[in-house]
C-alpha cells in the first residue's frame, strides 16, 4: 500500500488572515473599462481589446486592409500587395502598446490613471492581446474592403515603376486610391 502524504490542515488564523489580505489588494478590473478623456476633452479608446483595435485602425488604416476570404493587405511604395499570412498586420499590432504609453502622458496631472493606462499598456503586450487585436481590426469599418475595391479602373495597369493610364500613356506615381 501507499501512504498518501497532506499537509497538515491549514490553521483558521492563516486561513482568516489570508482571506483579509486578499480582500485589501486591488481586484478593480472593470476600471480598465473606463473611458478616459484627453487634454481636449475628447475620449480616448477604452482599456480593453477592442478599444485597442480602434486604437490599431486610427494609427494605420492608411497602409493596412483588411479582405475577407482573401486576408490582409498593406501598402508599399509600390502598390497594395497581399501581406505574408497576416505578419504586417500583427507587427503593426505590436506598436499599439507603444501607443498606449503615449497616452498615457496625457495624465502626467492623473498619477492613479495615468498608472492604470501604462498598466493596461504592459497587459496589452501579451501575445494574446495582439492576437485580439488583430482579429477584432479585421472587421473594423476602416480597415475592411472588398476585393472589387481594387483595380477599379481598367484603363489603369499597375507596373513596376507607376501606373500606367492606357488611355493617354502616361506613367504616374502609384497611388492607394488607384
Amino acid at each position: 500500500r501507499v501512504a498518501w502524504l497532506r499537509p497538515p490542515p491549514f490553521p483558521e488564523d492563516e486561513a482568516l488572515k489570508k482571506v483579509d489580505q486578499a480582500f485589501k489588494q486591488d481586484h478593480d478590473d472593470t476600471t480598465w473599462d473606463w473611458e478616459f478623456l484627453n487634454d481636449s476633452g475628447e475620449p480616448i479608446n477604452r482599456l480593453t481589446d477592442l478599444g485597442n483595435s480602434h486604437r490599431f485602425a486610427k494609427a494605420f488604416s492608411d497602409r493596412l486592409r483588411y479582405v475577407p476570404g482573401w486576408g490582409w493587405v498593406h501598402w508599399t511604395d509600390t502598390g497594395w500587395h497581399k501581406a505574408d499570412e497576416g505578419h504586417q498586420a500583427i507587427q503593426y499590432a505590436c506598436k499599439v502598446p507603444e501607443i498606449i504609453q503615449q497616452e498615457a502622458y496625457q495624465f502626467d496631472d492623473d498619477p492613479p490613471n495615468q498608472r492604470l493606462i501604462r498598466k493596461w499598456a504592459l497587459v496589452s503586450e501579451s501575445a494574446g492581446h495582439l492576437a485580439a487585436v488583430e482579429k477584432l481590426a479585421r472587421s473594423h469599418p476602416d480597415l475592411l474592403a472588398d476585393i472589387n475595391d481594387f483595380d477599379q479602373d481598367p484603363g489603369i495597369v499597375a507596373c513596376l515603376n507607376g501606373i500606367v493610364d492606357l488611355k493617354t500613356g502616361e506613367l504616374r506615381p502609384f497611388d492607394k486610391l488607384e
